[in-house]
């Protein structure tokens, strides 16, 4: 199976700098990407080698269906003990094909995340889901539409006032504070002073914090645009 490492490291910890419209191509590293025509899923996804990370094994899924790799468009799923949406919003399907797809090759990704084997090993042994498998299960018509952030401040601990590509002139509020209890992908930002040096990526389409010289926290627009409206996000996952 034909794979192609990505540039960036697109997890909880990422690379030395946020990911942006500009950046996107050269900073990916440390990731494989695997594309439908090699998983039989509708999207594409990424594996990794565990890093720095602090947590166990996670892929990262894009959550627009085709080839067009989109790091503000992800989706994360743990792959142990067993296959579960972490964050993002993939539909009951889509997260049933991703589920049956790591099942299928859970071996090889964790001894790919424990140093165990290569990428390009962990190509040789990844295999393609059966022909029906996920992709039939879809809405065929589902489509995901990309929104961007053109303003972003702090209003309050765990709060961040925001304006959105489809309304510029309303303020938006999102209440970070679920991401951020303990043990929550977002812990590092309890931290008020940290929490209120959010910046904009460029072009919108995430926001992110530094954490130090290597270590950024990003959210996705389209993640805070749909946290902005519940009864979107009810309807994205039917």
């Amino acid at each position: 199976m034909p794979l192609r490492r990505a540039d960036c490291r697109l997890s909880r910890v990422a690379g030395k700098r946020p990911m942006t419209d500009t950046t996107a191509d050269e900073d990916f590293f440390e990731m494989v990407n695997i594309y439908p025509a090699d998983s039989g899923l509708p999207m594409v996804v990424w594996a990794s080698e565990r890093s720095h990370a602090r947590h166990d094994i996670r892929i990262k899924v894009n959550q627009s269906h085709g080839t067009r790799m989109l790091p503000g468009n992800l989706a994360t799923v743990a792959v142990r003990p067993t296959p579960r949406l972490i964050a993002g919003q993939l539909s009951p399907a889509d997260l049933q094909a991703v589920s049956e797809w790591i099942r299928l090759n859970e071996a090889a990704l964790v001894a790919h995340w424990n140093y165990q084997i290569s990428g390009v090993e962990l190509g040789r042994r990844l295999q393609r889901l059966p022909s029906g498998s996920g992709r039939a299960q879809r809405p065929p018509a589902r489509t995901t539409t990309l929104h961007t952030i053109t303003w972003v401040k702090p209003a309050a601990d765990a709060i961040l006032d925001l304006t959105f590509d489809d309304k510029p002139t309303a303020v938006e509020e999102v209440d970070l504070s679920p991401l951020l209890a303990p043990g929550a992908i977002l812990e590092p930002l309890r931290d008020a002073t940290l929490f209120a040096t959010v910046e904009m990526g460029a072009g919108g389409h995430i926001i992110f914090w530094r954490l130090g010289e290597e270590v950024v926290i990003e959210l996705s627009a389209d993640t805070l645009w749909l946290m902005t409206r519940p009864e979107r996000q009810s309807a994205s996952t039917q």
